[in-house]
């Protein structure tokens, strides 16, 4: 009989739009629903994002003709991991029934991050996991996404704005058309 009846992950939005930017805290819970008394190796939550891309195209081969190749890359962007049951040389017992575990991770403000994106050729996506380990037992995990936009993304500059409101600047006079007939 398994053990874990649910194991989930929620986070707060700090926004009506639900978008987080650099330095933006996240903050939530991992809940666990117990059936039964459970030693856990450790409890984690990371927060990361990625940049996925990928694409394919026709080539030529050696004997003449065509395949296809497929094309990939990942890149690791920022990860921050918090854990919220310690691993120990000793097993953590929890008791059966529910179990709420608040954690608090800031995304990084040092370091320029790209807003998420998805798309045919690749995405940027940036996610919230929880981990669960367990002696002899596989790993269990669950994920979030969070939508990410930095905030020199959201600003507008003024000039732009002060031009699209102002009325147009009056000519300099050394510029006025002159009656040349």
């Amino acid at each position: 009989m398994p053990s874990v009846a649910d194991f989930s992950l929620s986070f707060d939005k700090i926004n009506h739009s639900g978008t987080f930017s650099e330095g933006d805290t996240i903050r939530g819970k991992v809940s666990l629903e117990l059936l039964k008394a459970t030693k856990v190796l450790s409890l984690s939550v990371k927060a990361k994002g990625d940049v996925n891309t990928k694409w394919s195209r026709w080539e030529d081969n050696e004997d003449g003709g065509e395949s296809l190749q497929k094309y990939g890359k990942h890149c690791r962007l920022f990860k921050k991991k918090q854990f919220l049951i310690l691993p120990k040389l000793k097993e953590t017992a929890l008791s059966h029934g529910s179990h709420t575990f608040s954690f608090d991770i800031q995304i990084p403000s040092k370091k320029y991050l790209p807003s998420s994106f998805s798309g045919e050729h690749g995405s940027i996506r940036y996610q919230l996991e929880a981990k669960l380990c367990r002696r002899l037992k596989r790993a269990r995990k669950v994920q979030q996404t969070f939508n990410f936009c930095p905030r020199s993304a959201l600003r507008i500059p003024q000039t732009t704005t002060a031009k699209a409101n102002a009325a147009p600047p009056a000519r300099p006079r050394s510029y006025a058309m002159a009656d040349y007939s």
